[in-house]
């Protein structure tokens, strides 16, 4: 239910009294919860051409801590390429052990038959079981990037996922198409269907590790695909909960093209914390270096420079990096279980990209709830753990007005909230309630994590 007051949105909602986390003995203040350390994985795709350790810290630095193997620009030739037995992708495996970072691997079958014509393609996971000495840091394998309807079969294929299993327990990384891609050219009636194919030929051969991912890009030259956003990662997000999948994203760092000319820093928290409304485990920075095609670049810049120096958005990524770093062993402790929006239509300018998500317009279903509260265009992520503890996602999705926005959180039964995450990097501030109300401060993009306490 949505009430409109003195110009605010007011939610019904509830948000629970965490109850494992309850007062210290004989204080009325309550103890902050303690998690188990954890990071979301961060990675950046399209490495420099150029790897070495010292880039390798370079990438660090920005606060990725996943090394995603992804470079094709270079000649056809097992030093220039990364897929499975590839001199390139043992090489970069010793930088990344050495400056202490995780990886991904690119199976990369199809540059694999280009670099070597004898390469052998049945069971090529067991074929080219040569990484054990790296076992420790691969964190998963990227299969393919935004499949088409044939290629469901192709990579779904009992007997190569079964190889995959006989020698990785990490996950079988495959990234879909956005929902503004044309359906019909990749072989579908609708995004729905797309989706559903891709849980049933391919998620579902995986009983641990399953994994989804979606590169939705929302600053293009014009905004026609701002509106879609939202209700994009809510219907990916929610094949990731029925199929008890990690969901994960990548977020647009390229500028020219296909894409505006300049992306600001709130453009990126707001993307980043966005992704984390819907429960993603990771991102990928699109890109981290400027691709070359055909020897020309691709775009203006990205995290790096054509020239290879760090960017400013190496720098906006570097701080949001950090905000991210101070929630997620909080954040990462909870599963999503839905997103609502809220926004204003008295007007007739009310933010569509809310408007499309599926959500109730309220928290009904929560268990200790009164309202929450906004002047601006707001997501709230709500999220539970296994013993019915609740955490909430805030984020300020003002795009337009870029303005800072108080969010009024109201608690029955509990009388506050610990808050992590933001631009001011906090890991569980504790925020009283007066007359059972706590309020939370947002800058245009930002997101905070809060967990209610008893």
């Amino acid at each position: 239910m949505r009430e409109k007051n003195a110009g605010k949105y007011i939610a019904a909602a509830v948000i629970m009294a965490v109850n494992p986390f309850c007062t210290a003995c004989g204080s009325d203040k309550p103890v902050l919860p303690t998690y188990s350390e954890q990071s979301l994985m961060i990675s950046g795709n399209w490495l420099p051409d150029e790897m070495n350790v010292a880039q390798l810290e370079l990438y660090k630095a920005a606060g990725l801590n996943t090394v995603w193997f992804g470079n094709h620009s270079g000649q056809w030739r097992s030093d220039e390429q990364y897929y499975l037995g590839s001199e390139l992708t043992e090489r970069v495996l010793g930088y990344c052990r050495e400056a202490g970072l995780k990886a991904v691997l690119q199976y990369g079958d199809w540059i694999a038959v280009a670099c070597d014509p004898d390469y052998r393609t049945q069971k090529p996971f067991s074929a080219y079981d040569v990484y054990d000495d790296y076992k420790d840091i691969i964190v998963g394998v990227s299969i393919v990037d935004e499949p088409q309807k044939h290629h469901m079969e192709q990579y779904g294929n009992d007997l190569l996922t079964e190889d995959y299993k006989s020698v990785y327990s990490v996950p079988y990384m495959c990234n879909l198409f956005p929902t503004y891609q044309p359906m019909n050219a990749i072989g579908y009636s609708s995004y729905d269907e797309y989706l559903r194919d891709y849980a049933e030929k391919i998620m579902s051969d995986f009983e641990e590790n399953r994994f989804i991912s979606v590169d939705y890009y929302p600053f293009g030259k014009t905004n026609e695909r701002y509106s879609e956003w939202l209700r994009c990662y809510e219907k990916v997000a929610v094949v990731a909960k029925e199929y008890d999948a990690k969901m994960y994203c990548y977020i647009q760092t390229a500028e020219g093209a296909e894409f505006q000319k300049s992306l600001r820093e709130e453009d990126i928290r707001l993307q980043i914390n966005t992704a984390l409304c819907f429960g993603v485990s990771g991102y990928s920075y699109y890109c981290y270096a400027v691709p070359k095609t055909g020897g020309e670049y691709l775009y203006d810049k990205c995290l790096l420079n054509q020239d290879g120096s760090p960017s400013e958005l190496y720098e906006y990524a570097q701080k949001i990096n950090g905000e991210v770093g101070s929630m997620s062993s909080a954040f990462l402790a909870y599963r999503w279980d839905r997103t609502e929006g809220f926004t204003d239509y008295s007007d007739g300018n009310g933010c569509t990209a809310i408007g499309l998500l599926a959500g109730t317009g309220g928290f009904g279903d929560r268990k200790y709830v009164s309202a929450v509260e906004s002047g601006g265009d707001l997501l709230v992520g709500c999220f539970s753990d296994e013993d019915g503890g609740e955490g909430y996602m805030l984020v300020n999705f003002s795009l337009q007005e870029k303005e800072r926005r108080e969010v009024t959180v109201s608690l029955k039964n509990a009388s506050y909230i610990a808050v992590y995450g933001g631009i001011s990097k906090e890991n569980g501030a504790l925020v009283k309630c007066k007359e059972g109300q706590c309020t939370v401060a947002l800058e245009p993009g930002e997101g905070k994590f809060i967990v209610p306490l008893v």
